[in-house]
This record gives C-alpha cells, structure tokens and sequence, in this order.
C-alpha cells in the first residue's frame, strides 16, 4: 500500500526529528550505559521506565537511528520491565497530592504524593492488574523488536491480564478487543464486538463499517472463524485502519499511538501480507 506523496514526505520528516530527538534524550536524560541500580534511582517506576525505553526504540528503528542506540534503549527496556514484573514496581493510578514549600527560600510549591492517603482494596488490585498487564506487553514489544520474532506467550499473558482489569475497570475497550485478535483470541473479541454493534450485518452491507473498529474486528473474528465467505471485507476494514495508522501527522483527528499502529500492523501482516517481523512492519507501518 502506498501514501500520497504529501503524506509520505511528512512521515519521513516527522520519524527524523523523532529520531534525533529519542536519540539526544537517550544520552542526556537517560544516559547510556546505566545500570539496573541507577535506572531504578532515577525513575519513580520501573515499569514507567521500560516503556519510556522501548518508546525510544521505536522512534528510532522507525527513523534509522543509530543501531547501537536502538539496541541500547531495548535492552534496558527488557531489563528494567523483568525487574518491574518481579518487585512489581508499577505506575501508581490511585493517588493524591499536596502542596509543600520549594526547596529553598524564592522556590515555588512543589507537588508530592500524600503519604497519608490509603487507596482500596480494589484500587490496589486494579493497579497491579493494569501495571503488570501494560509491563508485560512493553517487554514483548521491546523482545519482538530486538529479535524480530514476536514473543506470543509473553504477550498473551499480558492480553490474559487485560481481561481481568478489564472486568474491574472499564478502560478503553479498542486496546482490549485488538491484544486479543492479535492472540486469536477471535471467540471473545466476536463475542464482545458484537456487543457494541449489536445491529452489524455480514456481510456489511456498506463500506462505512470499516470506519466503526468494533465492526471491523467483529467481521475479523468472524473471517479467522472460518467465515471465508468475510475474506473481502475483513481485508477491507483491517486495510483500511491499517492506513489510517500510517499518517503520523499528530493534529490529524483520529491520529493513534504508536502501539496501537503497531497492533493493527501485525493484524495486517498476520492475515494478509505475511510481514510480522518487527523491523519490516515498522518500516512499513511508517509510512515513507
């Protein structure tokens, strides 16, 4: 599938400057060659650490940035997230803040986290669940880029977390039903499309399906089901989300975030053009 032209030239300078700018954070703020002991001193979470890592790999493997420093940024990131999973050092969602002094005389107020307030029971779990789930897909993803080969059960066990946080707190339903169509998971995300489009016909009876993400990933599941008769329209709507994935201009409306591109490019590669190793779906899902 190829860009318009306009399109393409702004990818490309967009994914430089990104490029550029993962690279020069990655030797100043973060520093190269940090050790485990120094990223935990200088993150407030481990788990905020791995995806500020594997943000920066991706900017960089999509901008062909410095091999070295791409490669630097994901094993730092596989480090610290296998870390973060086993001292379960997780974003904290449920939390309040106060005002204290600055730190010396002319300082303005600074914000810190008020120690005194006590999240609940629930809280806490939904915060475990959400950390864990969101680590473990940012350590298959910086896996999946090192190696090229995607770490399925890593991922799953992710999707797996999702469903159970999920059940607690309602969070974006596209990020749910999308990890599971990229495990097969294709009985729950039929299941749970069709719920949201209760009235979707198959086949769709218009082109404007393709637009509603719940209806394309139900027509999906329903295909990989075994529906061949679904094969048109599957790669019709997959194709279609697919290419909206590739403008990168962030003030265009329904602009989505690099993880969510890189989900419906491996829907893509899975079911119809073969490309799941990572450094191809990048460069094609860049779009230049």
């Amino acid at each position: 599938m190829r860009l318009d032209e306009a399109t393409s030239v702004l990818n490309r300078k967009l994914f430089t400057q990104a490029a550029t700018s993962a690279e020069q954070l990655l030797c100043s703020f973060a520093g190269v060659g940090k050790t485990l002991e120094e990223d935990k001193a200088n993150y407030r979470s481990l788990q905020g650490a791995a995806e500020y890592f594997v943000l920066l790999a991706f900017y960089m493997i999509a901008g062909e940035g410095d091999e070295r420093l791409i490669i630097e940024a994901l094993d730092r990131g596989i480090r610290v997230a296998e870390e973060a999973l086993r001292i379960e050092s997780f974003n904290r969602l449920f939390y309040r803040v106060k005002m204290v002094p600055g730190a010396s005389l002319g300082e303005p107020e600074q914000s810190v986290e008020d120690e005194t307030f006590k999240p609940t029971a629930k809280q806490i779990k939904i915060e475990k669940l959400k950390g864990r789930m969101q680590t473990l897909e940012c350590l298959s993803h910086a896996l999946w880029f090192k190696n090229g080969q995607r770490p399925m059960d890593i991922f799953r066990e992710s999707v797996e977390a999702r469903k159970e946080a999920y059940e607690l707190d309602r969070f974006p339903f596209e990020e749910l039903v999308l990890n599971c169509a990229q495990v097969g998971d294709y009985e729950y995300v039929s299941n749970m499309c069709q719920k949201k489009v209760p009235k979707a016909m198959l086949p769709p009876q218009s082109s404007q399906f393709k637009r509603n993400d719940n209806y394309v990933l139900y027509v999906l599941s329903k295909y990989a089901l075994d529906n061949r008769d679904l094969e048109v329209y599957a790669r019709e709507g997959v194709g279609y989300r697919y290419e909206q994935c590739r403008i990168w201009d962030t003030e265009r409306p329904g602009w989505s975030p690099w993880w969510i591109g890189v989900g419906w490019a491996y829907l893509w590669g899975k079911h119809f053009s073969g490309v799941t190793e990572a450094r191809l779906l990048i460069r094609e899902l860049r779009g230049y």
